[in-house]
């Protein structure tokens, strides 16, 4: 006599928005620039910035310092620029504001965003898992991810049966993020 194991599924729905969708962007960017890289990036932009400002001072306005000025200033201005170009780009989408469903099962995933776009996808596709407190980041390809909240959830028994499903069927490497 053999025992067969119950079939998991988990079906959770929420609706995409901007802020949905940065925040996955951010934790994407997070993980994928490390936080040493970063750190450097900042001091040096400081640097450059003192130097700069250090030239004007001393020398006076010259080609060098301003030059120095309007990279430094574009280190600083333009993730703020892309910040918005994302909006824009997001809000021009077929998934803006759509309904996202997702089942999880022991087949893969299934996802919906409204009526246009739906996909499956078997467990093997997928190549990286990112767990943070606000939810996950599961990666099909390198630049090609689905965020789930961890709100879209409707019971935390839900959230258990999805990491049980993570666990059993995902054989790539998992980050945890705080």
């Amino acid at each position: 006599m053999s025992l067969l194991k119950a079939s998991r599924r988990v079906t959770l729905s929420y609706t995409g928005s901007v802020e949905h969708e940065l925040r996955a962007l951010r934790l994407h960017w997070r993980v994928v620039l490390r936080p040493w890289v970063r750190a450097l990036a900042r001091v040096m932009g400081v640097l450059i910035s003192a130097v700069a400002l250090w030239s004007l001072v001393t020398t006076g306005p010259n080609e060098n310092a301003i030059v120095l000025l309007i990279l430094t200033g574009c280190g600083f201005v333009m993730p703020m620029e892309l910040r918005r170009r994302r909006r824009l780009r997001y809000r021009a989408s077929v998934t803006a504001g759509a309904t996202m469903q997702m089942t999880f099962s022991d087949n893969g995933v299934e996802a919906q965003a409204g009526e246009l776009v739906k996909t499956s996808l078997a467990w093997p596709v997928f190549t990286k898992l990112v767990r943070s407190p606000d939810g996950y980041l599961l990666y099909a390809a390198p630049q090609a991810f689905f965020w789930i909240p961890l709100a879209a959830f409707a019971e935390p028994r839900d959230r258990l049966i999805a990491d049980e499903l993570f666990d059993a069927h995902l054989k790539c490497p998992v980050t945890r993020v705080s």
